[in-house]
């Protein structure tokens, strides 16, 4: 019975992973080196001047509130993501104990540890007694 609750148990604490956060693209050919900020009211930047209406770089030009967005939203994944990896750890940390309890209770009892083996010693032990008390009493008639 409990070998069954702990294989469920067991069981059920498996997961999945997610999925693994992908790691940076490769840049593109003829992309802008940095960002560059572009002001309202003043001169686009020298890097993205056009030399006979020819752009230097390939760049994206994004509203601010929107990479705000962005950056909020990889912080939060970045957290959430440290927050999983501990989980993670405290739930491989129950994973191997009910593993351990599962050997531990599906292990053979050693013979000396079984519940029969006392009263056999104790029987063994009584009958010699009498046996020994026996012998002894017919030594003294």
């Amino acid at each position: 019975m409990n070998a069954a609750l702990l294989l469920l148990a067991l069981s059920s604490a498996h997961g999945l992973e997610p999925i693994a956060r992908p790691g940076p693209p490769e840049p593109v050919e003829g992309e802008c080196e940095e960002a560059i900020g572009i002001e309202r009211g003043e001169l686009v930047p020298a890097d993205l001047q056009f030399d006979s209406r020819v752009a230097r770089c390939s760049a994206v030009a994004l509203p601010i509130s929107e990479m705000q967005d962005l950056l909020a939203t990889e912080a939060w994944a970045n957290a959430v993501n440290d927050r999983y990896v501990v989980d993670v750890a405290h739930l491989e940390w129950q994973i191997e104990w009910y593993k351990d309890a599962l050997v531990e209770a599906n292990a053979p009892v050693p013979f000396w540890q079984q519940p029969y083996v006392p009263l056999v010693i104790g029987v063994i032990g009584g009958v010699g007694t009498c046996i020994a008390g026996a012998y002894a009493v017919s030594l003294i008639q």
